[in-house]
């Protein structure tokens, strides 16, 4: 938490107002740790899932991406895409322009002129139940996106990912035991 602090204050400080999206209590831990991040980063609100009207469109963030396993990240992004147009269409939700999800623990991003979705990378390599359930398949990617305007881009807005390279033999190196 106090790396999360460190890292995000430079940016708070340029904030009017910063809403946290809530994960999950397996990735906030017990013991409510997140209030001292919301305390030192003058966390205004919190919700599940956010649509923030921004020039040029809709932008849907949340936590989670749709349910199910897939074996292509692709796929997951594609079927957030789809089902964000049809719900759109529909009249039950606002049809976003812009698409953010975690949980995955992978940067993608798929852009058309209509519409982008991205999966942001994660904080942390796996934890040793991660690397036990699916080594091969769990290499996350790490790092943070920010979204920045540009009046050049479709919708007017850029996606900026900072990404850092893995240890090689993820959370145990060769050797360690």
């Amino acid at each position: 938490m106090e790396a999360a602090i460190s890292l995000l204050e430079p940016l708070s400080r340029r904030c009017k107002k910063i809403i946290r999206i809530t994960g999950t209590p397996y990735h906030d831990g017990s013991g409510d740790p997140l209030l001292a991040l919301d305390y030192a980063l003058g966390v205004a609100h919190t919700t599940q899932v956010l649509d923030l009207e921004l020039p040029g469109g809709i932008l849907n963030v949340a936590h989670h991406p749709m349910g199910g396993s897939v074996l292509y990240q692709g796929t997951s992004v594609d079927r957030e895409a789809l089902w964000s147009t049809i719900s759109g269409a529909t009249g039950r939700t606002l049809e976003p322009r812009w698409i953010v999800r975690a949980h995955q623990h992978h940067w993608i991003m798929q852009a058309t002129e209509h519409k982008t979705v991205v999966k942001l990378p994660c904080w942390q390599l796996q934890t040793p139940y991660a690397a036990k359930a699916s080594y091969w398949r769990f290499q996350p990617s790490l790092g943070g996106v920010l979204m920045a305007k540009d009046d050049l881009e479709p919708g007017g807005w850029r996606f900026l990912p900072t990404l850092y390279e893995l240890p090689l033999g993820g959370p145990l190196q060769p050797g360690a035991l």
